[in-house]
């Protein structure tokens, strides 16, 4: 068996196992060596598979899929191309697909003639796609006949047991993921007294995967707030193959976990590896982090969010932990007007607080004559136009609450008189 012949069929292994922890598919070859009596002696292999109904999350536009909507598919020295609205009254072109703008489901074809080598002169493959999507989903269903004339039944040139991978990378649109592929089985020849000729008979089995590893950050053990912060974050990571890496970053408050690591990496670029040793692959293995108080840690929050990555690609989920840096600055209170002012926590003029940390005040004028106005800062600007207001304690703040006084409340009331025109006097059509 050669190798060409088995990276085409693996190549639907990885393009249908996106969304599971992992898929395995089995593909199996029949060789028989015979003479034929008008062409000599021969090998026949024919081989078949297929895998149906995987899902794979997409983040695209699906509503702009459309005829130039282009796919990629390649395992090892296999690759396909093509679009969506690939022309299918070309007999000689290698991908054809059916498809209209605004449809929600496309069906593929592709065939490929591999050369092998010069005694067995090709390999003819062919796979078929049927595509469904969503606005979140993408599901294929796949069908892979095969039939391979004069294919040897060794794989690579080599009997027993078979042991290989072969990288895959697979995109549609703005999907796109790489997996390596893990390639297992065995080849045997037996002799077939019968015939007078060897029967050559083997199966092969190709996984990708895509179980997440598993992080953990066990120093500190749940997130702390100190006037000490501590120069080394430490833990450990796990997989059910191999790590590849782990890797860390400082997140702003607005950052969401939930996006994932591969969603900031794409964004911001700004991942950084941990210590630790992921030299061998190991399954399993502790990572740390030194950090620079004094030059990357700011007064109050400061977010580290940890992520792993197995050999494969797949990431694990955020792990996150804070870390509140205690610095505390003294808080100016002012009062502008005829009020008062009360807070949470100790507010006082004169307070230490601590930078980053949110606290609460509230204004209150004196007396039913006068009214609230507004907060402003030590510049001037405008805090807030509500009386009760929370703040995130800086230094150097200072906050003011303004009053006033109603004038016109003094002579509020109820009146009985005579409105007229004072030039003309009052007349029956002109006062009141």
């Amino acid at each position: 068996m050669n190798i060409v012949r088995w990276a085409c069929s693996l190549l639907v292994t990885c393009l249908v196992s996106n969304a599971t922890p992992s898929l395995t598919l089995v593909a199996s070859w029949h060789d028989v060596l015979h003479n034929d009596p008008d062409f000599g002696p021969s090998v026949v292999t024919t081989g078949s598979m297929s895998v149906t109904g995987v899902s794979i999350p997409i983040s695209t536009d699906i509503s702009a899929f459309d005829e130039s909507t282009s796919f990629h598919l390649d395992v090892g020295s296999a690759n396909f191309d093509g679009t969506l609205g690939g022309d299918t009254s070309d007999p000689s072109n290698p991908v054809v697909s059916t498809y209209h703008h605004g449809a929600t489901s496309a069906s593929i074809h592709a065939y490929t003639d591999v050369s092998l080598d010069p005694d067995h002169p090709h390999l003819v493959l062919s796979w078929s796609a049927a595509l469904s999507w969503t606005k979140t989903t993408l599901t294929i269903s796949v069908s892979t006949p095969m039939d391979a004339f004069g294919g040897e039944s060794t794989y690579n040139g080599t009997t027993g047991v078979i042991s290989d991978t072969a990288d895959c990378n697979i995109s549609l649109a703005d999907a796109s993921f790489s997996r390596t592929l893990f390639i297992s089985g065995a080849n045997s020849s037996v002799p077939n007294d019968a015939a007078g000729q060897d029967l050559e008979t083997g199966g092969i089995t190709g996984r990708a995967d895509f179980t997440t590893p598993v992080v953990a950050i066990t120093t500190p053990r749940t997130d702390i707030s100190t006037t000490n912060p501590p120069t080394t974050v430490s833990g450990t990571a796990s997989d059910n193959a191999a790590l590849g890496q782990v890797y860390w970053r400082f997140a702003a408050p607005t950052d969401n976990p939930h996006l994932g690591y591969d969603y900031y990496n794409n964004l911001l670029n700004d991942w950084q590896q941990t210590d630790g040793d992921f030299s061998s692959t190991p399954k399993s293995a502790p990572w740390s982090i030194t950090i620079d108080p004094a030059t990357q840690l700011t007064p109050g929050t400061n977010i580290i969010w940890v992520a792993a990555v197995d050999s494969s690609g797949n990431a694990s989920a955020i792990a996150p932990r804070i870390i509140f840096y205690s610095v505390s600055t003294q808080l100016t209170l002012l009062t502008n007007g005829p009020g008062t002012v009360t807070g949470s926590r100790g507010v006082t003029n004169g307070a230490m607080l601590e930078i980053g940390r949110g606290y609460f005040v509230n204004a209150t004028p004196k007396g039913s004559s006068n009214f609230f106005l507004n907060w402003t800062d030590e510049t001037g600007a405008v805090a807030s136009a509500l009386p009760a207001y929370n703040f995130v304690m800086r230094p150097g703040l200072t906050l003011r609450a303004n009053f006033g006084t109603n004038v016109f409340k003094a002579i509020a009331g109820n009146y009985t008189g005579l409105f007229f025109d004072p030039t003309n006097g009052p007349t029956t059509g002109e006062a009141g």
